[in-house]
């Protein structure tokens, strides 16, 4: 769902483009117009990215930015030949994880945490929260409905299945063999506290970061008109100099983060793929690195197909297909598990979740890396677990920042945050719950029956780890505890088929809409780079997850982890730098908005057209308040809003029922409800007192007779609308 909405919306515009009318802006198609900089002249090519445009043999055609191009294909095909050809390449990457970990923990951890508290300031920041991300007239292009749909995979996908089990469990375990600093829990707050760590890694921090850039991005793009590129985020500090050499570097170091974030979500949807196969067709497929690499050409060539045909509908359905499959999943755990049991742990693990937040956020083990180990974490616990998720989340922000960018156009800020924060964190919660929750309930009758012991940590463990009702997941491979879990309940061999195309479908995505985002940047964000271009990336990330799994060998996760951790070390310097400049672009506003006046003055003068400018771009230079007066202006008119079926929720009729935030968050929606719940309890309330039912205390039964007769009506309202809303939005969910 992510991948085919990213790779199919339209991009964002490769220079400023602006149309003659603003109303026009949603149904116009872009227009390739000159750099924001008014100083840059069209012919002075030294003031834009190098880049490098033509064809091959007359039909093979290549646009790029050849040092970010070069740059980025020399470090990803050195790593991939470096792994293949050193045999002492397992080693080093160890010590390189090591020594990432023992060194920067406090940057991964110092950093996210800093990320978080760097939005909720923008949340609640007066001014800065009620920016934008478009023009200040501009409508959000998708419904609330529709876009919520398409953050729920921003992210997530194949980590989801490969961790949704594992983690919980696996903190369980270490909790009650004393090998984490849960141990002096009693057992079942031990479970408890390690479904509170899947919410911490899944969370609002690693979340934090894709805002960080899908902000900037969707600030300076849909705002201002920049090119949809990581060097934009930096044009706010560095001005015009982003089209120069600091801009490829930082480009380069997008490229070569998002490829290896990439490769560790494409070994570990292999990895799990093989797990998942094996268990459906027994030693046919057998669980092994050379099964894993031959599954991973397989896809990648399927990836490859779909970007030389370009069946953008075939992609579409494929994604609907992921997102039902999850669906699928998640709602036959919950019915044939324990049902009430999930609903307990769910608000249980709520309530101790907040109580650790400040701890937990900013834990970095710092006498448990100095060797200072008993009866808490392990020295490598860190590199297992938060600073690989940091490094994750880290390395993948640039591919997902540019797509919540991409569908947020039109949306404020804090309208983005909140939908960027709060719906994925929930959608984790809820998915780790039912998945992690019954996994662990499942250890915990394992562990009760003695089944098992002796296997913790014990490769050579070759007692049994189930007998016959309950399975002891600790003791089977990270991959493998999902699918055991599903075989502990009835059509376990049609739900693991399923479970396997979903993860399938969600390689295949993608790869191909990955490809895609990386092209993007380095072709300096034209609007459809070149096929053969992104065939080459799509080739590309198969290799560098090959490489990966093939130097680990039986330790191919270690890899996986490591090399996430190591290509988030540049960019996360990036990202904080890019939040400084975040703030910076809000103050440089109104600035912006008079440069970009000024270009279609210089364009006006060269074409000869002396037309009045306002009529371009109705902001007025050097004016602080421009913005509010626009706005204001806009608010005064009863403007009719019917974009996507939307309520008119500019009538003089309606305006005294909104409620600012909560409009802008729920939309029509909220209307709706509110138009239930307020007018119709009060109508019955204040009735009630000034004796409009009779004049005399009723009974139960007659009140609640009353409260139907007032209620009925307008909630079936309600549905049907809900049910008009919700059928264009399951439409977007192939986007």
């Amino acid at each position: 769902m992510l991948e085919s909405s990213l790779r199919t919306s339209q991009p964002a515009q490769s220079y400023m483009s602006i149309a003659s009318n603003p109303e026009e802006t949603a149904s116009k198609p872009p227009v390739v117009a000159q750099p924001i900089d008014p100083e840059l002249d069209a012919a002075d090519s030294s003031e834009r990215p190098t880049s490098c445009v033509g064809s091959m043999c007359g039909c093979i055609n290549y646009s790029f930015n050849p040092i970010v191009f070069l740059a980025s294909t020399l470090v990803i095909w050195g790593f991939v030949v470096w792994c293949l050809l050193d045999p002492n390449s397992a080693t080093s990457i160890t010590n390189l994880q090591t020594w990432l970990v023992v060194n920067f923990s406090w940057l991964y951890i110092g950093a996210v945490f800093c990320f978080m508290v760097f939005m909720i300031y923008l949340l609640l920041h007066p001014t800065y929260s009620q920016i934008k991300l478009g023009k200040p007239n501009e409508q959000p292009r998708y419904n609330m409905v529709a876009w919520f749909s398409m953050l729920f995979s921003a992210g997530y996908g194949i980590g989801m299945y490969f961790y949704g089990v594992a983690e919980t469990v696996l903190h369980f375990r270490d909790a009650v063999e004393g090998a984490n600093r849960y141990s002096y829990l009693p057992r079942q707050l031990q479970a408890v506290a390690g479904l509170n760590l899947s919410w911490f890694h899944g969370g609002f921090a690693g979340l934090a970061v894709y805002c960080v850039i899908g902000l900037t991005i969707g600030f300076l793009s849909h705002r201002h008109d920049f090119p949809l590129t990581m060097r934009t985020c930096f044009y706010p500090l560095i001005g015009k100099k982003i089209y120069g050499i600091l801009g490829d570097i930082i480009d380069t170091a997008a490229v070569i983060a998002t490829m290896f974030g990439l490769a560790t979500s494409l070994g570990l949807g292999v990895m799990q793929i093989n797990a998942g196969m094996h268990r459906v067709f027994g030693s046919g497929v057998p669980n092994t690195s050379n099964s894993q690499i031959f599954i991973i050409w397989i896809i990648t060539v399927l990836a490859t197909i779909s970007v030389v045909t370009g069946v953008d509908k075939g992609i579409k359905i494929l994604s609907q297909l992921n997102f039902g499959f999850g669906m699928i999943l998640l709602l036959y755990l919950l019915f044939v598990g324990d049902t009430f049991f999930v609903f307990n742990l769910f608000v249980e693990t709520f309530g101790f979740h907040f109580q650790t937040l400040m701890g937990t956020f900013t834990d970095t083990d710092a006498f448990e890396q100095a060797g200072f180990e008993g009866d808490s974490n392990p020295r490598a616990w860190m590199s297992w677990w938060t600073v690989f998720y940091w490094g994750w989340w880290i390395a993948w922000s640039p591919f997902v920042g540019t797509f919540i960018a991409q569908i947020s156009r039109g949306y404020t800020v804090r309208v983005f945050i909140l939908g960027n924060m709060l719906v994925p964190a929930l959608v984790t919660a809820i998915w780790t719950t039912i998945m992690g929750g019954l996994g662990v309930k499942e250890e915990y009758h394992a562990l009760e029956r003695n089944i098992g012991n002796g296997c913790y940590y014990n490769y050579n463990y070759n007692g049994t780890i189930t007998d016959g009702t309950y399975t002891r997941l600790s003791c089977a491979n990270v991959e493998d505890q999902l699918f055991l879990l599903i075989e502990s309940f009835p059509l376990s061999q049609f739900i693991s088929i399923i479970t396997i195309v979903a993860i399938i479908g969600y390689f295949v995505t993608s790869s191909d809409s990955a490809s895609y985002v990386i092209d993007l940047i380095t072709a300096n964000g034209i609007e459809e780079p070149p096929k053969m271009q992104r065939i080459f990336w799509a080739l590309t990330e198969g290799a560098v997850a090959t490489a990966l799994l093939a130097v680990g060998g039986e330790d191919a996760l270690q890899a996986l982890q490591t090399v996430s951790i190591a290509a988030a070390l540049p960019f996360t310097f990036l990202l904080i730098i890019m939040a400084f400049g975040l703030v910076r672009a809000f103050k440089m506003d109104d600035e912006l908005f008079a440069r970009g006046r000024l270009i279609v003055s210089h364009k006006k003068q060269a074409n000869g057209d002396h037309r009045d400018e306002h009529q371009f771009m109705q902001v007025k230079p050097n004016d602080g308040d421009a913005e509010h007066e626009m706005e204001e202006k806009h608010n005064g008119e009863n403007e009719k809003e019917s974009r996507n079926g939307q309520l008119d929720c500019d009538d003089d009729e309606v305006k005294e029922w909104r409620s600012g935030l909560f409009d802008a968050l729920f939309s029509s929606l909220l209307m709706c409800l509110k138009g239930v719940f307020v007018p119709c309890w009060l109508q019955f309330r204040n009735g009630r007192k000034i004796g409009m039912y009779g004049g005399k205390q009723h009974s139960v039964f007659t009140n609640a007779l009353w409260i139907l007769s007032v209620f009925v009506p307008p909630v079936l309202f309600v549905v049907l609308h809900i049910c008009e809303v919700v059928k264009p939005g399951l439409a977007y969910l192939a986007w």
